[in-house]
């Protein structure tokens, strides 16, 4: 039987020819090179270091100060002297071994984590906020390092719309503009071609609920150009994609009348009726449970016995293979010796983890976790479509 090493090595070499072979079809047609500019002194490592920079992705890159932020916090609440002399580890208090948990024991809770200067700022006050007697239990959205380092004291989407600062409206300008580059970046657009849009009935409506300027959807109507777009979102997001991103992007939506721009506040209003899918694309991982459930009841309670709520988001899987683990829905794992969460491969994901709980003292999920918050809100599982790296949740009334 070959050791985890060749069988690692043979993961790599297989995924080295799938990247070859992938260049190969583009215009470069050969993988391009990171030449150094002094030989590295240890080449193995330099070597396999150049192999993760070509297959990176660039957010991966930008996200990567979650780490030393969740480093931090394993330091100040001393986790490591806790686990001395416990080989069992930390799953064994939650089931859970990567920095995506936060776990309760008797007499002390530990909280561990789980673009934009806001979002660097916010991660600085993680640690100051989860040793905190009263914010660091919270689960309040306003309750967030971001609130702890800002002193504002709702939501950081209301500090962009409604603090009254200039600074605070050019952000939110700059965060909306940002996340059509971060979409690129990810293939968070990969919804459009995960479920089968053609399927629809000719006509269909699809809202896209919270959706900002509307870069998913505008992808959407220029692949389907026969369905109609609805989007929705708060008033100065709608008023940009209106009368500046849409009109220059997407004309053709526009004038063949097949996308309306609706102003609304999700967590205070129903989206529009009567429209075949309601779309939440990263919308979810913002909020916490309760206020996730008001959202998935806002959309239930006006959809149709054949409308379906499709979710794109990320998922966190277990990196524990152990018996005390749940199994996640759908959820497939990496074949061994890999964890069964891809490891670093999947890394994006648990950075996101952090950031969401540094920003919005909110979380990424487990399948499982949606499916929970949706039977909660009277919403019925189908299936989970597969969006590359993120997922989409398909659900329908209950």
């Amino acid at each position: 039987m070959s050791s985890q090493l060749s069988q690692l090595v043979s993961l790599i070499t297989d995924a080295t020819k799938f990247v070859e072979e992938s260049f190969s079809k583009t215009i470069e047609h050969n993988v391009p090179s990171l030449d150094d500019t002094a030989p590295h002194p240890l080449d193995d490592q330099g070597a396999c270091a150049q192999l993760c920079a070509l297959v990176a992705r660039p957010n991966r890159t930008m996200i990567n100060i979650f780490e030393p932020a969740s480093i931090r916090v394993v330091v100040n609440f001393n986790i490591a002297d806790d686990l001395l002399n416990k080989p069992e580890g930390l799953h064994h208090l939650r089931s859970r071994c990567t920095i995506w948990c936060r776990t309760s024991k008797v007499g002390q809770d530990y909280a561990a984590p789980c673009k934009t200067d806001e979002t660097n700022k916010a991660t600085s006050m993680l640690t100051e906020t989860l040793k905190d007697p009263d914010w660091g239990h919270s689960y309040s959205p306003g309750h967030a390092p971001f609130n702890f380092w800002s002193k504002y004291p709702g939501s950081i989407f209301s500090w962009y719309e409604d603090s009254g600062s200039d600074i605070a409206a050019a952000k939110g300008a700059r965060f909306g503009m940002t996340m059509k580059a971060w979409d690129e970046s990810t293939e968070l657009w990969a919804v459009v071609n995960a479920f089968p849009w053609d399927s629809l009935r000719q006509g269909a409506t699809v809202c896209d609920v919270r959706g900002g300027t509307g870069v998913t959807s505008m992808q959407l109507a220029k692949e389907y150009p026969n369905l109609s777009i609805v989007l929705q979102d708060l008033p100065a997001l709608i008023e940009l994609a209106k009368n500046e991103i849409w009109p220059k992007s997407c004309p053709a939506a526009i004038e063949d009348g097949h996308v309306e721009f609706k102003a609304f506040d999700f967590l205070m209003e129903s989206p529009v009726k009567g429209c075949d899918v309601y779309l939440l694309k990263n919308v979810l991982h913002n909020w916490p449970d309760k206020e996730c459930k008001k959202i998935l009841q806002g959309v239930g309670n006006i959809m149709s016995a054949d409308s379906r709520l499709l979710i794109c988001d990320y998922i966190i899987q277990h990196a524990n293979r152990g018996k005390t683990a749940p199994k996640s829905i759908g959820a497939r794992p990496a074949p061994e010796p890999l964890l069964p969460n891809y490891g670093a491969g999947r890394m994006t994901q648990y950075n996101m983890d952090v950031e969401m709980m540094c920003v919005c003292n909110s979380q990424e999920r487990s399948l499982d976790h949606f499916v929970k918050l949706g039977k909660e809100a009277g919403l019925r599982f189908v299936c989970v479509w597969d969006a590359r790296e993120a997922s989409t949740f398909e659900f329908c009334m209950e």
